[in-house]
């Protein structure tokens, strides 16, 4: 199942999401249309009810099914909340509610004031979303994203936003409260394996291809010793991410979603600084594709949660369970 659906959105957003089309989307031009009619291809393509319940019209499936949507929607910087609309449409069917149309994002910290604005400071893809799903705690509510007062929370090109809504009656569907910062930190880390695995083939083509000295760059020790450590940091950054969607259900599972965003965003720094010191001053250029996929990656390391904040959360369980051996706690929280 996974193969075909890899297969499937690989092919879609070769089409309808090549890095023109994410530059252009980042830049505004051509107003909503171009983000508009990229979200019209992802939705005609049924992607967006892949979690929904087959009895509401969805696929039906599990979370562990659509880890391949997430990965390849972060191999082509996707600037859309494809894989967030996902989970909550699917978590929504499961509580009968009414599915919005648009495209949701997952909210990070909010606060309430005192006079009831409802303030975000970090919400990704905020600036392109349609809706945001905002945690209070006990219960969860669908927000339209056009009723807040939305700034760039992030550096050139981003799609993050700090967000506002004034006090103020906003309807919305409600849902139950749930760990929304885990299944946005899980969600976010395969998106970041995906752009990690992209990257990577990036930085091998342009190794092979970069000739110096008469013969390739890749054919120098000191390169080939960097690639390697950068390979062994993505594909331990995929396996923890495929962890992270290791759910029978549609929900990711604490200890599985914390493990993965700690491990994918502790590699970051690593991953994207060898691959800009192999590229050199090519890679820093916006007309070369390597910024797209690198500045999304440090965005994402700081969504929901950066390494420091999951490595807490793991480490506390471990301490609650009283498990005599790490190894017990790794295979009663992640495998069992």
């Amino acid at each position: 199942m996974q193969e075909i659906i890899s297969d499937a959105i690989e092919q879609l957003l070769a089409h309808c999401c090549t890095p023109n089309h994410v530059r252009r989307i980042e830049r505004g031009e051509g107003g909503t249309k171009e983000r508009a009619a990229l979200w019209g291809a992802l939705q005609e393509s049924g992607f967006t009810d892949a979690l929904v319940a087959e009895a509401m019209g969805g696929a039906g499936l599990s979370l562990s099914d659509v880890y391949p949507i997430a990965f390849v929607a972060g191999r082509h910087a996707l600037p859309l909340p494809l894989i967030q609309t996902i989970l909550v449409r699917g978590i929504m069917s499961e509580t009968n509610a009414e599915l919005p149309e648009g495209s949701i994002t997952i909210a990070g910290d909010v606060a309430v004031t005192p006079d009831g604005t409802i303030i975000s400071n970090y919400v990704p893809f905020g600036e392109v979303a349609d809706w945001v799903l905002v945690d209070f705690g006990d219960r969860a509510q669908l927000l339209p994203a056009t009723g807040a007062q939305r700034h760039i929370a992030g550096g050139c090109g981003s799609v993050n936003a700090r967000m506002r809504w004034a006090k103020q009656p906003i309807s919305g569907n409600e849902l139950p409260g749930s760990n929304w910062r885990a299944y946005g930190a899980c969600l976010i880390s395969a998106m970041l394996a995906g752009s990690m695995a992209r990257i990577l083939q990036m930085t091998i083509g342009y190794a092979n291809d970069r000739v110096q000295f008469g013969r390739p760059i890749a054919k120098l020790q000191i390169i080939q010793q960097q690639i390697s450590v950068m390979a062994e940091q993505v594909f331990a950054a995929r396996m923890s991410a495929q962890i992270g969607f290791s759910a029978d259900g549609i929900s990711p599972k604490l200890m599985a979603a914390a493990v993965a965003k700690q491990r994918t965003s502790e590699v970051v720094g690593t991953v994207s600084s060898i691959a800009h010191s192999v590229h050199g001053a090519m890679g820093f250029t916006e007309e070369y594709d390597l910024q797209l996929f690198t500045r999304r990656m440090h965005e994402w390391r700081l969504a929901y949660g950066t390494e420091v904040y999951w490595s807490k959360v793991v480490g506390r369980e471990l301490l609650a369970t009283g498990a005599s051996r790490t190894l017990d706690f790794v295979r009663r929280s992640l495998a069992g």
